[in-house]
């Protein structure tokens, strides 16, 4: 039976490495919460810890103490998997498995938020987490914060409908986010998101094209990338190719130029009549480059192997995230509590 959505919540830690002391460092800051306020709902609040190799446990244990905060940590270094570390289907980690078998049994308007350990996750990933139901993504770091878990404690009351609608990202998930919208968000075609990420998952840093031959044109390319497609589901056409490459090495161009300058993110333009695919040829330099666009797509932030979304047929991954991620999802400006970024995600509709 569950919990009177009046008790106070609980917060039960996912995390597949207790050694960390997580939890505890979660229960000192809820203590120290109760010490600094004398409100009683943090007094009252209880912090469990639980691994994720025991999923009918934890989801028990959920719908025992509702309503419950859920922190799912991601231990893993690698979020997803290949079957038979060969090829498609994609599979996910088992930290982020827990978390959708809890999202699915609990429901995605319940309070189950993803907790990268480090800046490994990128901003496709998160769209991947969000698309399947997870309330948001914190970074661990924050966890420790007072004010972040307030917020996360306000956050329970809302109501399922504003849960489903906005979703919400804390500390550096909401600038991996937000710089892979301002990057692709009304500036890449289907097909061209399609073939950057299936460019980040190619697994070598350099295709096998001999640049001194001569051989190294955008028809080359686009054979030796359709070589990958068991890795990476990509069948494009060879026109689609040849005009990603163009967008890829200018996109490159101006990342390099925006590293070396240190800013955060950074704006490209495209214009389809400037790259005639019958009549412009790329110069000595691009075609030197042209061995490296996986090196660069995974540059730009886009993930060496993509996370599934939960419940969705493997063959439709690319269009959805680019449909409902890429098109769907609106980053809200964020509110910084103690420098730490928090903002809200609008999700797309139904």
């Amino acid at each position: 039976m569950l919990r009177n959505s009046t008790t106070c919540p609980s917060i039960l830690v996912v995390d597949g490495n207790p050694a960390a002391r997580r939890c505890a460092i979660i229960r000192e800051t809820v203590a120290e919460l109760a010490d600094k306020s004398g409100d009683g709902t943090w007094a009252a609040m209880k912090v469990e810890a639980m691994l994720p190799s025991k999923t009918s446990n934890v989801i028990k244990k959920i719908q025992d103490i509702q309503p419950c905060i859920v922190l799912v940590v991601l231990t893993e270094t690698k979020f997803s998997k290949l079957t038979g570390g060969k090829q498609i289907p994609r599979v996910p980690c088992d930290s982020i498995a827990c978390g959708y078998e809890i999202i699915e049994q609990i429901g995605v308007s319940s309070d189950v938020y993803f907790v990268p350990r480090d800046d490994n996750i990128s901003g496709v990933d998160i769209m991947s987490m969000l698309l399947s139901g997870a309330r948001g993504v914190v970074d661990l770091e924050t966890l420790g914060s007072g004010v972040i878990l307030k917020t996360l404690l306000q956050a329970t009351k809302n109501p399922d409908a504003v849960k489903k609608k906005n979703r919400l990202l804390v500390g550096r998930p909401y600038k991996q986010l937000g710089t892979l919208l301002d990057m692709t968000k009304s500036r890449l075609t289907p097909n061209q998101w399609n073939l950057l990420l299936a460019l980040a998952e190619i697994p070598c840093t350099t295709l096998k094209v001999n640049t001194k031959s001569g051989n190294a044109n955008q028809k080359a390319i686009a054979l030796e990338i359709s070589r990958w497609w068991e890795r990476t589901g990509y069948r494009g056409s060879d026109e689609t190719s040849r005009n990603v490459v163009n967008v890829l090495l200018e996109i490159k161009g101006n990342l390099a130029s925006s590293l070396v300058e240190g800013e955060g993110n950074f704006e490209y333009g495209f214009d389809e009549e400037e790259y005639d695919l019958d009549d412009h040829e790329l110069t000595k330099m691009q075609k030197r480059e042209l061995p490296y666009l996986p090196l660069y797509a995974r540059m730009m932030g886009l993930p060496s192997l993509l996370l599934p979304i939960r419940g969705l047929d493997e063959t439709l991954l690319t269009s959805e995230l680019f449909k409902k991620g890429v098109n769907g999802m609106h980053v809200k400006a964020p509110i910084s509590k103690n420098g730490i970024p928090v903002g809200e995600v609008t999700m797309p509709r139904a």
